[in-house]
């Protein structure tokens, strides 16, 4: 926080003057010898400690959220300093909780944008720091098995998908029991990779088996169970039962407009 507007604007126009800063709206960049001069002043015990500080506040600033396209600028913005300050904790051998999560997250971002290759290695050492800090059935490993198999889902690896699909759902179940929303969502994403495979009546009972999770958590009326529906009458829909299907597409779409605030309303079928 500036507790001297005055002496600030002064030490900037400074800086500027010398070509060491420069300054866009309310950002602000040095040069890249000022901050070696500035890093090779912390004595080498407090490195590790001003890092951790400076990964705690990327993580807290980090805005990305997928369905907020305004948070997708300054994002982009900080992922300079997301792969930096990984960097600089790989090299020093640095690791928190903070770390894994603020990597999953970009890692997500760049995923969203379609930038596969980039998207990975965040992934994967983010699983890696979650599983050293946690522990390998803590449900933060399963949440980063989860995406990094819907990476590799996307990129069409199906088979290691699959298996980092079932270990997340093996910890979720131990972790947080068989009727948890997180449990839920690992039985839908293996469902709908069995399905992708053809493995329809595999598929089936996870969809079902998330349904019924989804009417005992949350009821009838909710999103998320409409989706549900919606998803295993897609599967019935694919193994030649239209008529089965036709209901369950009926039930979702009543169930999802008394829920007019949500995307999915227009795009459900019956």
């Amino acid at each position: 926080m500036v507790t001297n507007p005055v002496r600030f604007n002064r030490l900037i126009a400074a800086l500027r003057a010398h070509a060491l800063l420069t300054a866009d709206g309310e950002h602000l960049s040095f040069h890249r010898l000022v901050r070696a001069v500035l890093y090779d002043g912390i004595p080498a015990p407090e490195r590790g400690k001003w890092l951790g500080r400076a990964i705690r506040l990327l993580d807290a600033a980090f805005p990305y959220k997928q369905h907020d396209l305004q948070t997708w600028p300054p994002s982009g913005q900080l992922l300079p300093h997301v792969i930096s300050a990984w960097g600089e904790a790989e090299a020093r051998q640095f690791t928190s909780a903070e770390l894994g999560h603020l990597l999953d997250r970009a890692g997500t971002y760049l995923q969203t944008r379609g930038e596969y290759a980039e998207a990975r290695p965040l992934y994967e050492q983010a699983l890696a720091i979650r599983r050293a800090v946690f522990g390998n059935e803590h449900p933060e490993v399963a949440t980063d098995l989860n995406n990094l198999a819907e990476l590799l889902k996307t990129q069409g690896q199906y088979a290691e998908a699959r298996r980092l699909y079932e270990e997340a759902l093996a910890i979720r179940r131990a972790a947080l029991g068989d009727k948890h929303p997180d449990t839920a969502q690992s039985l839908n994403n293996l469902a709908l990779l069995l399905k992708t495979e053809g493995e329809y009546a595999e598929a089936r009972l996870l969809y079902e088996q998330t349904l019924a999770i989804h009417r005992a958590v949350f009821g009838e009326e909710h999103p998320a169970t409409a989706t549900s529906l919606n998803n295993l009458a897609g599967l019935l829909e694919t193994q030649g039962e239209p008529a089965e299907a036709r209901p369950l597409y009926e039930q979702a779409l009543v169930q999802l407009r008394l829920n007019s605030d949500t995307p999915y309303a227009t795009q459900l079928r019956p």
